[in-house]
């Protein structure tokens, strides 16, 4: 069946086996055109970098699903990913925004949206789409995932003291949030270093050091604004 399939192609994924979980993901299309099943494969492919091919499976998602906010999300997603000239990244935060038009409490298109104006260095954009969010949302699961994002945002801003409050927001409202745990032993790090030494010894890698990327998320935690 197309759910067996799907479940397949998700442990694959888990397993970081992105050309097989591809596979089984595309069976599970064959059988029924679902933008879950477009979903892993959007993901499938990026995580092996074959960005065109992600690009495709998204704009034949809203093929599909041409209003829901999920299949927007996906051609965002890929969007962003891919490395490309201004226009790419332009469309991208066009579709995110129409996604989050639809749906203003999904978590995968606002956290993508957040890291795009984080590496335009918008960071006012990026803390203001998050804080609405932390406002907004309903479901308290949530709560500590945006508090960990905010977090990671304002670390990468230089704003320290305002990253460690929302990584002990994050920590005390979810132990088991290993992000933020992790988010705030290194701030913890950087600041021990400043103190010590006078000088900033952060490097500017948002895409090793920040979470929330598509790529990098655990996709339950990516997903759990669709859920």
């Amino acid at each position: 069946s197309s759910f067996a399939f799907r479940t397949r192609g998700s442990i694959l994924l888990s397993e970081n086996r992105p050309d097989q979980a591809a596979k089984a993901f595309f069976r599970a299309n064959d059988i029924n055109r679902d933008v879950a099943n477009y979903e892993g494969m959007v993901d499938s492919f990026l995580m092996q970098e074959k960005f065109k091919e992600a690009i495709c499976a998204a704009k034949d998602a809203i093929s599909v699903a041409p209003k829901d906010p999920k299949s927007l999300t996906l051609v965002g997603v890929a969007l962003a990913q891919t490395p490309a000239r201004r226009e790419g990244k332009e469309r991208a935060q066009k579709a995110l925004r129409k996604a989050l038009s639809l749906d203003p409490l999904a978590l995968r298109p606002l956290i993508t949206l957040v890291d795009i104006y984080v590496r335009k260095e918008d960071f006012t954009a990026a803390i203001d789409l998050l804080k609405r969010a932390i406002d907004n949302v309903n479901r308290t699961e949530d709560h500590d995932l945006l508090h960990s994002k905010l977090a990671d945002v304002y670390t990468h801003h230089e704003n320290y003291a305002d990253a460690l409050t929302h990584y002990h927001t994050a920590v005390s409202l979810n132990p088991e949030n290993y992000e933020a745990q992790r988010g705030l032993e290194n701030l913890e790090k950087l600041m021990r270093g400043l103190d010590e030494h006078g000088v900033d010894q952060h490097e500017d890698n948002y895409d090793e050091e920040m979470h929330g990327s598509v790529s990098s998320r655990d996709a339950d935690q990516v997903g759990r604004g669709y859920n």
